[in-house]
């Protein structure tokens, strides 16, 4: 009987750590999407006017990414309906907020004025 009462307390308390954990590992698949995004972002903002390219990623769906907007130089990492984290950029990106889950096929292109990185869903 002590022992059933032990167990059944501690319960709680292990289901709340998984919970935690499992927490945890979303946000970091989620920081890693983020991540590979920035990557590509600054290394099409690294090249010259006129380059442009294509890239495909896969955004777990615990979440979704923002790009672009008044925080052109951060992508928004978000859990739910809360922002988790943020990635900073070395290159802005130019125009109106986007919002990125699943997957999805981006072009990136140099803005012609020379403002920073383009970024537009396929």
């Amino acid at each position: 009987m002590v022992s059933f009462l032990i167990i059944s307390m501690m319960v709680p308390t292990v289901m709340a750590l998984v919970g935690t954990v499992q927490d945890g590992m979303e946000l970091s698949e989620l920081t890693e999407a983020a991540e590979r995004l920035g990557d590509s972002i600054d290394r099409v903002g690294s090249r010259g006017q006129g380059y442009s390219a294509h890239v495909d990623i896969s955004i777990p769906n615990t979440g979704y990414l923002e790009v672009g907007g008044d925080e052109g130089y951060v992508i928004r990492i978000f859990q739910g309906d809360s922002q988790a984290g943020r990635v900073l950029l070395r290159h802005p990106v130019c125009g109106a907020d986007a919002v990125l889950f699943g997957d999805v096929i981006l072009e990136m292109s140099n803005d012609p004025d020379g403002d920073g990185v383009v970024v537009r869903e396929l």
